[in-house]
C-alpha cells in the first residue's frame, strides 16, 4: 500500500466546499427549457451536458435531503427538490415509463441502456422522492410516488425476489452486464424500496418482494478478484441503509465482516478500478467502519489513502472527474455527489465526530 500522510482538515474542507458549490451551481440542474429541473449525468470536454439521468435525479434528491440536514439550508434544498420533482412528474405523465438516459444530442450507436427498464434506477429514484418528503409539494410528490410504485410492481414475481431488468418489446438484447441480471447489488435496490416505504406506504406485494430480494443477497460471500467493484459496493451500501433505517440491526456486523474480510484489505488501487465513483464508495464504507466498528488502523482501513486519492479527481470548477483515462475525464455528477458525501463522512471520522444515524440514513 502506498503511504500517504493524513489529509489536512483545511484541504478536505476546501474540496467539500468546491464540490458542493458545483452541485448547487447552474450546470448540474437545468434552470430553463423543456428539461427545466432535470439533472445531468456528465459533461463533455466542451462543458456541455451529454444526457439527463433519472437515476441520478434520485441521487440528487437524496443528496439535497442530506445537504439540508447538515447545512440547515432547507429553503434552497426545497426549491431544487421541487424543480427536480416537476421534471420527473412531466416525464411520467404520459405513462410510458422513463428512459434510462435522455440524450441531448443523439444516442450513441453502441448504447444499450434504453432497451429496457432497470429496477435499480427506479428504486434510487423512489428513495430520492421519499427522502425529500418534507421538502416538496405533497400532491406532486404523491403522484410521482404512485406512478413509480406502478412501475416497480412490474418487477414483482409471485413468491420470488424482484427482477433486475425488464426488456422493452422488440428492443435489442443488452450485452452481458451486471445491471441486467440479479446479483448482490440488488440489496441496495431492495433497501431503497423499503426505505421509501417509510415515507409512503407501498403495496404489500412490493414490500414482500423487496424484502425477499434483500434477504437473498444480504449475506453474499465476497470473492477476491472477479467481481465488479462498483456493484460490490452497492451491496455493502444496501446493508448500511438497512441498518441505519433500523429494520436489520444485524446488517452492520454483516457489513463489517464483508468489507474487512476482503475490500478493506486491498490497496486503494485494487479497491477502486481508478473510477472516482468507486473511490468515493470505498471511502464512505471505510469511514462508516472507522466510526461504527472501531476499524481505525490505517493498515486495515486505508481511508487516508482513499481520501487523498479522491481529491486528485477534483477539477478547477469543483466537479469530480470520472476517471484519469483521457477518454473518460468527463465531469461526472454522480461521482461528485458520492465524493461530497464520502469526504464529509471522512472529515467527521478524522475529527472523532460520530456519524449519526440520520446521516447514514441519507447515504446516497
Amino acid at each position: 500500500m502506498n503511504s500517504r500522510p493524513p489529509n489536512k482538515n483545511s484541504e478536505i474542507r476546501s474540496t467539500i466546499d468546491a464540490i458542493q458549490s458545483w452541485l448547487l451551481g447552474p450546470e448540474v440542474q437545468f434552470a430553463e427549457g423543456p428539461h427545466r429541473g432535470g439533472v445531468a449525468g456528465w459533461f463533455d470536454e466542451g462543458g456541455a451536458p451529454v444526457f439527463l439521468y433519472p437515476e441520478i435525479a434520485g441521487y440528487y434528491l437524496s443528496w439535497l435531503a442530506y445537504f439540508a440536514s447538515i447545512s440547515g439550508e432547507v429553503e434552497q434544498a426545497a426549491r431544487r427538490a421541487e424543480l427536480t420533482l416537476s421534471w420527473i412528474d412531466r416525464l411520467l405523465s404520459d405513462g410510458t415509463g422513463l428512459q434510462t438516459r435522455i440524450y441531448l444530442r443523439g444516442v450513441p450507436p453502441d448504447d444499450w441502456r434504453n432497451c429496457g427498464a432497470f429496477l435499480f434506477d427506479l428504486a434510487m429514484l423512489a428513495r430520492g422522492v421519499a427522502q425529500v418528503w418534507n421538502l416538496a409539494d405533497g400532491n406532486r410528490r404523491q403522484r410521482i410516488h404512485s406512478r413509480l410504485t406502478e412501475q416497480l410492481l412490474l418487477f414483482c414475481r409471485d413468491s420470488e425476489p424482484l427482477q433486475a431488468f425488464r426488456p422493452y418489446p422488440d428492443a435489442p438484447s443488452p450485452p452481458p452486464h451486471w445491471s441486467c441480471v440479479e446479483g448482490p447489488y440488488q440489496a441496495k435496490a431492495a433497501a431503497a424500496i423499503l426505505s421509501a416505504n417509510e415515507a409512503a406506504r407501498m403495496p404489500s406485494r412490493l414490500q414482500e418482494a423487496a424484502r425477499s430480494s434483500y434477504m437473498k443477497w444480504r449475506e453474499h460471500p465476497r470473492s477476491n478478484s472477479t467481481e465488479d467493484l462498483h456493484p460490490m459496493y452497492y451491496h455493502l451500501e444496501g446493508l448500511a441503509i438497512a441498518w441505519a433505517d433500523g429494520w436489520d440491526p444485524e446488517a452492520l456486523s454483516l457489513l463489517e465482516n464483508a468489507a474487512m474480510g476482503n475490500l478493506m484489505t486491498r490497496t486503494p488501487e485494487t479497491m477502486t478500478s481508478g473510477r472516482s465513483d468507486v473511490i468515493a464508495q470505498a471511502l464512505r464504507i471505510g469511514s462508516i467502519l472507522w466510526d461504527r466498528c472501531n476499524q481505525c488502523d490505517p493498515t486495515s482501513n486505508p481511508v487516508h489513502q482513499l481520501a487523498y486519492l479522491l481529491q486528485q479527481y477534483l477539477d478547477g470548477g469543483g466537479a469530480i472527474l470520472f476517471c484519469r483515462n483521457p477518454s473518460l475525464r468527463h465531469r461526472n455528477v454522480w461521482s461528485s455527489i458520492f465524493a461530497h458525501q464520502a469526504l464529509l463522512y471522512y472529515e467527521a471520522a478524522i475529527a472523532g465526530l460520530p456519524l449519526g444515524d440520520r446521516q447514514l440514513q441519507f447515504l446516497v
